[in-house]
């Protein structure tokens, strides 16, 4: 296991069939850009250069209802 050595477990199964983005941040539009990163992954989807991919992100702040609407 990871953890037994000296290294931090990932919240997920690791997998090379998905993209796995991680942010830890304050979700706050103006000084963080999490909604470009939304605009950038939904374009990037639609042209099919990732079709599957998990973003988790850890954090909260004023724009997470919008930030969970966007999605």
């Amino acid at each position: 296991r990871a953890a037994e050595k000296g290294r931090p477990e990932l919240p997920a199964k690791v997998s090379p069939e998905v993209l796995r983005l991680i942010t830890v941040s304050r979700v706050d539009f103006s000084h963080k850009g999490l909604d470009r990163g939304i605009d950038a992954l939904r374009r990037l989807k639609e042209e099919g250069l990732a079709e599957r991919f998990q973003w988790i992100v850890i954090g909260d702040g004023e724009d997470m209802t919008a930030f969970r609407e966007m999605i």
